[in-house]
């Protein structure tokens, strides 16, 4: 709450490592919380999962940033396409 009393640009949750589900479910309760009562954009970032991203911009992260390790996966480009498609087909919903 400071960060939005102070000003700042935009705010970001994120798991300690995409894998870390405890962490993607505690963001989700952040994001959601924030996304509520801010007018502050989130960033829901560390999220390489299309499913963790789809939940994240559900709840109202206004942006979804991958972690840099999912570029060092084989099927990164089609990953990353995924998640565009999910995010954009709750950004239409909305």
């Amino acid at each position: 709450m400071l960060l939005a009393e102070l000003g700042a640009d935009y705010v970001g949750f994120g798991p300690a490592s995409p894998s870390d589900i405890d962490g993607i479910d505690q963001c989700a309760e952040l994001i959601a919380w924030w996304a509520e009562i801010f007018v502050i954009p989130c960033v829901a970032f560390n999220i390489d999962a299309t499913h963790a991203a789809l939940k994240l911009a559900e709840l109202g992260a206004d942006f979804i940033a991958p972690s840099r390790l999912i570029w060092q996966e084989d099927d990164a480009v089609n990953r990353i396409a995924e998640i565009g498609r999910a995010i954009s087909g709750v950004r239409r919903a909305a």
